[in-house]
């Protein structure tokens, strides 16, 4: 299976931590066993792109947050890879998500995924915790997506 997460920072790039956590709950949740019982070696293959949209004048802090996220990823030993997009401050996050599938088209390597996550920083922590805890608030949540 080919998973992607479509990641919109956003405004508010003091909501990375709760991303992060979303992100390495689906990270870890593509390198356990679907069922507890099964040995190591029957884990399903899962590939895991992660696709991060960052605002213009947030462009600065792209290499850092792009280096943050392949850490964080290779620490769940995961065969993921990150992209970075820098997207314009207009149409809220579908503007932005729609400048990552527009890059994603028209990049060197086109993926088909079986599965993606839109998730972005919600400024209300009500529905930012509502969305983010329904869809990879565990790993468990997110396997029983799987």
């Amino acid at each position: 299976k080919n998973v992607a997460i479509f990641l919109q920072l956003g405004m508010n790039l003091n909501l990375l931590p709760d991303m992060t956590m979303c992100v390495a709950n689906v990270a870890t949740a593509t390198m356990l066993p679907m069922d507890p019982h099964y040995d190591r070696e029957q884990v399903q293959s899962i590939h895991l792109d992660l696709h991060i949209a960052l605002l213009e004048h947030d462009q600065e802090k792209k290499d850092t947050i792009q280096k943050f996220f392949e850490s964080l990823l290779s620490g769940t030993g995961s065969s993921s890879k990150v992209h970075m997009t820098v997207a314009p401050n207009m149409g809220a996050d579908v503007g932005a998500f729609l400048t990552q599938l527009h890059e994603m088209e028209g990049g060197p390597k086109k993926t088909e995924y079986d599965l993606f996550l839109k998730i972005h920083t919600k400024t209300d922590p009500v529905w930012r915790e509502r969305m983010l805890e329904s869809l990879c608030g565990t790993v468990e949540q997110v396997q029983s997506i799987f």
